[in-house]
């Protein structure tokens, strides 16, 4: 079995209010024609806000409103045809392959992921998709054994459920800047003067953003053949005493 990802571009009205704003993302959650869910996240203030404007014209509610940045929030519709009537899920499950939801919006497409018994219908799937669907990029990688320790899919706001947005801003600078190259690429002190706090600050954000990130992933590392004890932390080797002379 193959794990595919699918990247289209299409008229579609989900999509298309979050993709005509660069810098903005939304997760779609189709509950099989009842209804809907899309997770919207902006860089500014104001593209959140045309989004919504937008997706109230055919039935969008804001379930979860603007909080204090004014940069996210969650959409409830009465209705979606997605599954049922759209022009790429129906498609794909109709050659008994199997769509994995959500659907992501970001980077200037629509990304799916589908479970392919045999990758040979891959082609067979893209050849059979609607005229104006158009194809941006195909990934797929096999699953080999599912659970914590193979091939698991796990939705990444998993992996930072309590980090707050001053230590994602915080992790963000440090990736971009070149804190975790090797050699580093950035110095704490030279990634929190660029962001207006002091070394002290940043680096007690920084710490609390990975310990969080890093917790929250444990679950889902491949296991290794360390033993029970060296998982849970070694007790410390004794010292020798000193003889005094």
């Amino acid at each position: 079995m193959q794990i595919v990802t699918l990247k289209v571009g299409h008229e579609c009205p989900f999509s298309a209010p979050i993709l005509a704003h660069p810098g903005s993302a939304g997760t779609h959650y189709c509950h099989r024609g009842k209804s809907a869910l899309v997770e919207v996240h902006s860089e500014r203030t104001e593209d959140l806000q045309e989004i919504l404007a937008e997706y109230a014209t055919f039935g969008g509610e804001a379930v979860l409103p603007p909080g204090k940045e004014g940069l996210s929030a969650i959409v409830s519709f009465p209705e979606c045809a997605c599954c049922l009537r759209g022009r790429v899920i129906p498609t794909i499950e109709a050659t008994g392959s199997f769509y994995l939801p959500p659907t992501g919006y970001r980077e200037g497409g629509e990304i799916y992921q589908f479970a392919l018994r045999e990758l040979a219908a891959g082609p067979r799937i893209l050849s059979s998709l609607e005229v104006g669907v158009e194809v941006l990029s195909v990934g797929s990688s096999p699953v080999t054994v599912l659970g914590p320790s193979g091939d698991l899919l796990v939705p990444a706001s998993s992996f930072f459920r309590g980090v707050t947005s001053r230590q994602i801003e915080a992790i963000r600078a440090a990736a971009l800047q070149g804190y975790y190259r090797i050699p580093r690429g950035a110095t704490s002190t030279r990634i929190a003067k660029s962001l207006g706090i002091s070394r002290e600050a940043y680096e007690s954000l920084l710490r609390k953003a990975e310990n969080r990130i890093v917790l929250s992933s444990l679950l889902y590392l491949p296991v290794t053949g360390m033993g029970a004890a060296e998982t849970r932390g070694s007790p410390a080797p004794q010292r020798r005493a000193r003889k005094e002379r």
